[in-house]
């Protein structure tokens, strides 16, 4: 039959995230596969994800690149791209502009961590250092 929204939705109900999953790409239809991927389990990620068909990768792959630039539920969507690239990685490499766009996304999170490390650095040494002196005051 038609692949519809609802057909995506029933199935990830229905506890069978693949199924759901491959409606939702079929379809092509960006807040539904937002809403399947969002409700498959971290678990199942692996799973679901060397189901999909390598001609499908590339959208999800971009759909997975659009998320980490949002910023939301980074480790998700970074579990769910790694996933991808370790089942489709050869089908991938052809479509350098989803690469290049999950590239970037990625790239954009190394920086924010890297200056949330550096504050975390510079927090900790300092209360390092006041403890040390409030340390020494005591005695």
């Amino acid at each position: 039959g038609d692949v519809t929204t609802a057909t995506a939705r029933e199935a990830l109900d229905a506890g069978e995230p693949a199924k759901a999953l491959a409606a939702a790409l079929q379809l092509g239809h960006a807040a539904t596969l937002a809403e399947v991927v969002a409700g498959i389990r971290l678990e199942a990620v692996d799973v679901v994800v060397r189901g999909v068909p390598p001609a499908r990768a590339a959208a999800l792959l971009r759909h997975l690149a659009a998320c980490l630039t949002r910023g939301r539920e980074f480790e998700f969507h970074a579990t769910w791209l790694r996933a991808l690239l370790r089942s489709h990685g050869d089908a991938l490499r052809g479509d350098a502009p989803a690469l290049r766009e999950a590239q970037k996304a990625l790239a954009l999170h190394k920086r924010s961590l890297a200056g949330l490390i550096d504050d975390n650095d510079f927090a900790l040494a300092f209360l390092a250092a006041e403890s040390r002196r409030a340390a020494a005051a005591e005695e």
